[in-house]
């Protein structure tokens, strides 16, 4: 079943990297969209609240991959 996963995740980390230089970063853009969409067609989530939620899930996607990237090429 891992193999399965890992497989997938691979293939849409790789589909992402067509569209984007960094993957997880795609990946995590085009969840906070669908989450968007999901909410957006509640009764409970109007279009204000979708704005905020799409523009505040993708800042904090931008920082997280900011801050990881920095992690990563910090000099040891």
């Amino acid at each position: 079943m891992n193999r399965i996963i890992d497989a997938v995740t691979r293939l849409a980390r790789e589909l992402a990297g067509l569209f984007f230089d960094d993957g997880s970063l795609a990946i995590a853009v085009l969840l906070v969209l669908a989450a968007t969409a999901l909410f957006a067609s509640t009764p409970w989530f109007d279009a204000p609240a979708a704005m905020a939620f799409l523009v505040g899930a993708v800042v904090i996607a931008l920082i997280e991959n900011v801050l990881r990237t920095a992690r990563a090429n910090r000099p040891s």
